[in-house]
């Protein structure tokens, strides 16, 4: 019979992916934490597998709903990628993206404004500005902005998640409705938090948007042009 101390750190977060995929989140939790202490005494605090170990952590925390030791978790995940690839690195943007998300979640919405434009940043040096996670970020602030009650800004923002999206759907011939109807959730969530924002030149530019790229019989624009129509027979009502 092998003798635990045999077994990697590596190995315990395979056993733990194991158990995630099983749901069985205790067991998985305990194997990740103890890849963490054996890599950690094995390589030092800033190594790859203590971040990994540290990163699926979290995943437990947040999934069981303990959110603020899943983000513990990834801080100390994302410092760790910072020393090893410095700051523009893409485990690095994928990390101050799920810290942006969790600080939301917990209504810590300028600090996670803060993480989503620090991601943003380093996801166009890395992937241009058409792609999908540029186009996830870009909403992920807007839900930011609006939560901060800036809602002109959240907007602006809105649009640009479905311009983006829309372009990766078109270049890539693929389907992205899932990730555009996740968008318009969002931006109609804005307009109605501030109806006055209907009246502004950037409505016109999102029905544009949605029209020329994914046509207007298309769901998504559906439910804008609904919403649109909703709101316009408010108002003559």
């Amino acid at each position: 019979m092998s003798n635990l101390t045999t077994i990697s750190p590596l190995d315990f977060i395979a056993r733990g992916d194991t158990y995630r995929a099983a749901d069985q989140n205790r067991e998985a939790l305990l194997s990740y934490e103890e890849a963490f202490r054996l890599s950690k005494n094995a390589y030092g605090e800033n190594h790859p597998t203590v971040a990994e170990s540290c990163e699926r952590a979290s995943s437990i925390f947040d999934r069981v709903g303990v959110l603020a030791s899943a983000l513990t978790c990834q801080e100390r995940a994302a410092n760790i990628w910072v020393k090893i690839h410095g700051e523009d690195h893409l485990r690095v943007a994928t990390g101050y993206s799920t810290i942006g998300s969790m600080l939301c979640r917990l209504g810590r919405f300028e600090e996670a404004l803060n993480y989503h434009q620090r991601a943003i940043k380093i996801w166009l040096k890395i992937h241009g500005q058409q792609h999908l996670d540029m186009a996830a970020i870009l909403d992920c602030i807007s839900v930011d902005l609006g939560c901060l009650g800036r809602y002109k800004e959240a907007l602006d923002y809105h649009k640009q998640a479905l311009f983006v999206t829309c372009n990766c759907q078109r270049i890539a011939n693929a389907d992205h409705t899932n990730d555009l109807n996740r968008c318009m959730t969002n931006c109609l969530d804005s307009l109605m938090r501030c109806p006055s924002l209907w009246k502004t030149p950037v409505v016109a530019e999102i029905e544009q948007v949605l029209i020329q790229n994914l046509g207007q019989d298309h769901e998504v624009t559906l439910r804008f042009m609904q919403a649109k129509n909703s709101r316009v027979s408010c108002v003559i009502q």
